[in-house]
């Protein structure tokens, strides 16, 4: 008789796929994937692992493939907090050979969008009794970051003494930070105005794609 011989080439490949719409900083991230028995020889033990939110974090698995079966999973994370994007993490694949026991790996890296909106917030407040003319008028006020991504170059300007007058900053804010201040001018001394008004303007960059955030009160 006639002995025939051949071999059995164990082999993995596992994909991921971002989710259809960019998450926001702080979201979770859900993703989806595909791991399949690409080679002749079944395969035991088959996981998936991703290297986030930590290392070797278990996305599926184990479970059995023989040649050809392809399997879909899902996974997810939460993306950090002021995260400018994109969000990258790897999964990886390994898996037994059921004939000699072999590991075999394959890892695929996909980079997800993130959604970014820099926004500032900004407040003022009146001294709680009135000033006299000529003396100075101070006033309280607070910037914040609005939105989901750090700002830098914050910067307050007011009306008066002169317009575009600088009252606070530079400094950069975190999503969610609050810093307070102060300002000032000389009460002018017309005769007949029993009151004055001021306009306080805020200016930003986002640390993420450098585009402008205002606000103005």
């Amino acid at each position: 008789f006639r002995r025939v011989l051949f071999r059995s080439t164990p082999k993995i490949t596992v994909t991921k796929i971002c989710p259809p719409t960019p998450v926001l900083p702080g979201g979770l991230l859900v993703f989806s994937g595909t791991v399949s028995n690409s080679g002749t020889a079944p395969l035991t033990n088959v996981m998936v692992v991703n290297n986030r939110p930590a290392p070797n974090t278990t996305v599926f698995g184990p479970v059995t493939l023989a040649p050809g079966q392809v399997t879909n999973f899902t996974g997810g994370y939460l993306v950090a907090s002021g995260t400018c994007g994109p969000a990258v993490d790897t999964l990886t694949a390994r898996a037994n050979a059921t004939c000699t026991g072999n590991l075999v790996t394959d890892t695929s890296s996909a980079g997800c969008p993130v959604a970014t909106t820099p926004a500032l917030g900004l407040a003022s407040a009146c001294p709680l009794t009135a000033v006299p003319r000529g003396e100075t008028l101070t006033y309280q006020g607070s910037v914040s970051n609005a939105g989901n991504a750090t700002l830098t170059n914050v910067i307050v300007f007011a009306s008066l003494p002169t317009n575009n007058t600088p009252v606070f900053g530079p400094i950069s804010l975190a999503p969610g930070d609050q810093l307070d201040f102060e300002g000032g001018f000389i009460v002018p001394l017309g005769p007949c105005a029993a009151s004055v008004s001021y306009t306080l303007a805020a200016t930003a960059n986002s640390a993420c794609n450098g585009s402008n955030a205002t606000k103005t009160v």
